[in-house]
């Protein structure tokens, strides 16, 4: 048996410990969850249950409340939506919150210390850290600067945003030989500067 073949083993065998939900709550009115990079995908009921589920086998409690507090948890987020409105979208932050309101209200202290536990750990893990060593440029660790690089490109001057035909024509006409010399070795040394410097 490979890794792959061993892994979904491991993973039916977990769902399957897991009581079912009630069937009433397939019909649930909440159809869409959104994410916290601000994506909107399917709710999914399941991966509530499977969290709630690790909650409990992290402090080995026994599972047999689990698919009572699911349930609990899909009734507030409804009502939760309904108040909001039909175009609300729930935030897996909310859903998150509900499944900590419900273990503590069933009593499961220990369970709702281990899931708050998780949840902190896991936002320690998305926080960004700009000490942190990167072994790639992309994904953008800041993406959101990223709109700030035309502005950057644009902060100092270029040769097209000026018509310098008069100039050129005074540079090559109008002074003499000790003046072209004098400004030609200035703006290199501006020009020098200016590279040194970006």
């Amino acid at each position: 048996m490979n890794t792959t073949e061993k892994k979904n083993g491991e993973l039916t065998q977990f769902r399957t410990s897991i009581i079912k939900l009630p069937q009433d709550t397939g019909n649930t009115t909440i159809v869409q969850i959104r994410k916290r990079n601000g994506n909107i995908v399917i709710f999914d009921m399941n991966r509530i249950q499977i969290a709630i589920g690790k909650a409990f086998d992290a402090c080995q409690a026994d599972k047999e409340d689990v698919a009572t507090i699911a349930a609990d948890v899909l009734q507030e987020l409804e009502t939760i939506q309904n108040s909001r409105g039909e175009d609300s979208v729930i935030t897996v932050e909310t859903v998150q919150d509900e499944v900590e309101k419900n273990l503590i209200k069933y009593n499961k202290y220990e369970v709702a210390k281990a899931y708050i536990l998780y949840r902190e750990k896991r936002a320690a893990m998305r926080k960004r850290d700009i000490f942190k060593k990167r072994i790639n440029l992309k994904p953008y660790e800041y993406p959101e600067l990223y709109e700030y690089v035309n502005a950057v490109r644009h902060s100092y001057w270029v040769h097209t945003e000026f018509n310098y035909t008069a100039d050129v024509h005074d540079f090559k006409v109008n002074i003499n030989a000790a003046e072209r010399h004098a400004i030609k070795h200035t703006m290199l040394a501006i020009a020098q500067i200016e590279v040194t410097v970006k």
